[in-house]
């Protein structure tokens, strides 16, 4: 996404000035973005607690891709 941000290709379709924008400023700086989902609530933390003790892998937990993927095809397959 930064790469395409900072290249320009989408200068058309920006809708608020690049001073304004967050999004931008992160890439500039290439700072990480991290989107959590369900491991930012207490669950999510306890579970990370085991794996950061090794107790369990981080793979125990589907992706929020492999989440998204499985409702889009239970969704198409159960739709009509």
């Amino acid at each position: 996404m930064y790469k395409m941000l900072l290249s320009g290709v989408l200068e058309e379709y920006y809708e608020i000035d690049l001073k304004d924008s967050w999004m931008y400023a992160a890439a500039e700086k290439n700072l990480p973005i991290v989107c959590p989902g369900w491991e930012d609530s207490t669950m999510g933390n306890i579970f990370a607690s085991y794996v950061l003790k090794g107790e369990l892998k981080a793979s125990t937990m589907k992706s929020g891709i492999e989440y998204m993927t499985f409702l889009a095809n239970w969704y198409t397959d159960n739709s009509e």
